[in-house]
């Protein structure tokens, strides 16, 4: 443990959080971890030439075994950052083990404890999780947005590396699947053949959708059989989009038009180009 400070007044700040995190031995470490940021704050926090600065973001991050984070915690642009971590940590601590076991056992995962919120319907009905990644034509870079009711995806987003490719898994997600997708497009192995391994050695891969793209635009998508309700994806140039809800039939036909358009136009392609993919 090595507690340390900038913009404070004195010594009482790395003291307060290192008794913070003494003090609660017997919690488990994400709970140390945060209970030592929240006596830094409590012992004054950021001070600045005018005064106390507010936290205005915050994160926990723990890493284990694996090459994906097993915690991986963020608040942004709130004024009370440290608070509403706290919050997001014990309303997350509800799901942990759902998300952790959800990837390994697909059939029989379901969330522990009450949950507190239920998805708003979305337009359509149901709830749904969307995502897109996509190549700059322009530049080379890579990116990936994602929305969801899940919490903390952006720590499950592990899957992107410049200049070698993108790979994001989603539905009932395999955590080992995007770094080891990132390894192989690294040794040289095209997408298709990455997608091709990840269904041989992977005996729940009708649980997941994925998505993959090397640095020169080269794509491989999925959508199992096994996903819940309507799942699809949609392959443009330099873009993939990978879309779920619950509600409609599997298989119920193209993603709709309006996400493909939006798609399009993320990646600089006319509006109703033309399919080039399925759902």
């Amino acid at each position: 443990m090595s507690p340390w400070a900038t913009c404070w007044p004195d010594q009482q700040v790395v003291d307060a959080i290192a008794a913070g995190y003494e003090a609660h031995a017997g919690r488990s470490f994400e709970r140390r971890l945060l209970r030592a940021i929240e006596a830094g704050r409590d012992a004054g926090g950021q001070v600045g030439n005018d005064g106390h600065l507010t936290e205005r973001s915050a994160g926990i991050f723990v890493y284990g075994a694996y090459d994906h984070a097993e915690l991986d915690l963020r608040v942004d642009l709130h004024d009370k950052a440290v608070d509403e971590l706290r919050r997001a940590f014990e309303e997350y601590e509800l799901y942990r083990g759902y998300y952790r076991d959800r990837g390994k056992n697909p059939r029989d995962a379901r969330p522990a404890g009450r949950v507190r919120r239920r998805p708003q319907a979305a337009a359509g009905g149901g709830a749904m999780t969307y995502s897109i990644i996509g190549r700059c034509a322009r530049t080379g870079r890579l990116g990936l947005g994602i929305t969801t009711f899940s919490l903390a995806v952006g720590g499950r987003c592990e899957g992107v590396a410049a200049n070698i490719g993108v790979c994001k898994t989603q539905a009932f997600p395999n955590r080992t699947n995007d770094p080891l997708g990132i390894k192989l497009l690294a040794e040289g192995f095209l997408p298709a053949r990455v997608m091709e391994m990840f269904a041989a050695n992977d005996s729940e891969h009708d649980y997941r959708q994925i998505a993959i793209m090397d640095r020169d635009g080269r794509i491989a998508a999925h959508t199992g059989s096994g996903t819940r309700g309507w799942s699809g994806h949609q392959i443009d140039t330099d873009c993939v989009r990978l879309r779920q809800r619950p509600g409609r039939a599997a298989g119920a036909g193209r993603a709709d038009r309006g996400l493909q358009d939006q798609a399009r136009r993320c990646a600089g392609i006319p509006a109703h180009a033309g399919d080039r993919g399925r759902a």
